[in-house]
């Protein structure tokens, strides 16, 4: 499909969450096993020039930080970077389960950090959903994960759609943006067959539309609020994250 182009040739492991910055005109990126963040600035033609960073063994996701720069999840800590990619605050530790490391986050409607973990294939299910409020306190939302992945937001806020890969489902849950606490799980979105492929990321567009990308199944789908399919974009790769 021409719908289909390379604009960056990284050669990375396992890319995640690209994370658009409108203040700079790029988006940021992680390579997980190599606890790589990639900046990538969108001018002229393909590919775009890219520059990184190494900021630990692994790192699961990077966020924007609203003074600019970016915090990432890396190592059991919270890491915070300027612009020019120097640590230019305290790293926040979090307690980590045994044999997991971070796996894919978001900032929610109000601003915390929120990001999961991956199991370990000897330590199933012993996942957390952390929270990192302003404040710098961090909070345990949600235990018993296998692989935390895709996370995201409705426009109101009050829904948090969720992935755990090791699951065909996406998750929703009540959410309350003041409080930042996590609520009943409601009906899931979308209920798949695994021949579908993998449920992995996950982000929520201007129309309140959720767009989910399938490791191991060639596609993007686009589900409608009330969980129909709208389109879906097949791809020339197979582990789309």
């Amino acid at each position: 499909s021409d719908t289909w182009q390379v604009v960056v040739a990284s050669s990375c492991e396992i890319g995640e969450r690209p994370l658009w910055d409108n203040r700079t005109n790029s988006f940021v990126w992680v390579d997980i096993p190599t606890g790589t963040v990639f900046r990538t600035q969108v001018s002229g033609p393909f590919p775009w020039q890219t520059s990184s960073i190494v900021v630990g063994d692994s790192v699961g996701v990077a966020v924007l930080r609203e003074v600019g720069g970016i915090a990432v999840a890396t190592d059991g800590l919270i890491r915070f970077f300027d612009e020019s990619g120097y640590e230019n605050a305290p790293a926040i530790p979090v307690e980590m389960p045994t044999n997991t490391i971070f796996n894919d986050g978001m900032c929610d409607p109000a601003g915390r950090f929120v990001v999961g973990t991956n199991s370990d294939p000897d330590s199933p299910r012993n996942g957390v959903l952390v929270s990192v409020h302003p404040d710098l306190t961090t909070h345990i939302l949600m235990t018993d994960i296998f692989e935390s992945n895709g996370l995201d937001w409705s426009n109101d806020g009050r829904t948090m759609y969720y992935v755990d890969s090791y699951e065909s489902v996406v998750r929703r849950y009540d959410y309350d943006v003041e409080t930042g606490s996590l609520g009943q799980r409601r009906a899931d979105l979308v209920s798949l067959s695994p021949d579908h492929g993998i449920t992995d990321g996950v982000i929520v567009d201007a129309d309140d539309t959720i767009w989910v990308a399938f490791w191991e199944g060639s596609a993007v789908r686009r589900y409608s609020p009330a969980g129909e399919l709208i389109e879906e974009y097949l791809a020339p790769v197979s582990k789309l994250t």
